[in-house]
């Protein structure tokens, strides 16, 4: 049996827009969901000290801006805020 599947509020800690202006949102507001293909949300295993901290797999809920990526930037957020050296939320 697979285990329980918990749902996630994503909105906790992603914007509706990135810094560049790319809506990442529906009607630009924080509380409504991603829009597909503007947004790529996932889980990264990591071992920095607030990832560790978390119960269960040692990662963080990353959120990417898809527009930031295909011009070769990186403009993302973490939840747990990552501490690893290299990676700063936006």
């Amino acid at each position: 049996m697979v285990g329980e599947v918990s749902r996630v509020d994503l909105t906790a800690f992603a914007p509706a827009a990135c810094g560049h202006g790319h809506v990442l949102r529906y009607g630009g507001r924080k509380e409504v969901a991603f829009i597909p293909g503007r947004a790529e949300v996932s889980f990264v295993l990591c071992s920095c000290p607030a990832a560790a901290a978390k119960p269960g797999a040692s990662g963080h809920l990353e959120v990417l801006c898809a527009q930031c990526d295909r011009e070769g930037r990186v403009t993302g957020w973490r939840d747990p805020p990552c501490t690893a050296p290299g990676w700063t939320d936006e």
